[in-house]
């Protein structure tokens, strides 16, 4: 389809309409395939002994020292 320069606006919304259509579904599509697979999967069990690591890590992040007043 060729564009024409004669046509202005309205021509240009016209021949863009369908690849913004395009998109649209495409990201509605993402959205849908998201939520099925956030539905559908179970997550993983996590043991005590990575609860463990991630609680130190929390403890040596965290800032209260430096922004607590004393």
């Amino acid at each position: 389809m060729a564009l024409s320069t004669s046509g202005g606006y309205r021509s240009r919304l016209a021949a863009g309409f369908p690849f913004m259509m395009r998109c649209a579904l495409l990201a509605l599509a993402f959205v849908g395939l998201g939520l099925v697979l956030r539905l559908s999967l179970a997550p993983l069990p996590v043991d005590e002994a990575y609860r463990d690591v991630l609680r130190s890590y929390g403890a040596l992040a965290s800032n209260t020292s430096e922004t607590s007043s004393p």
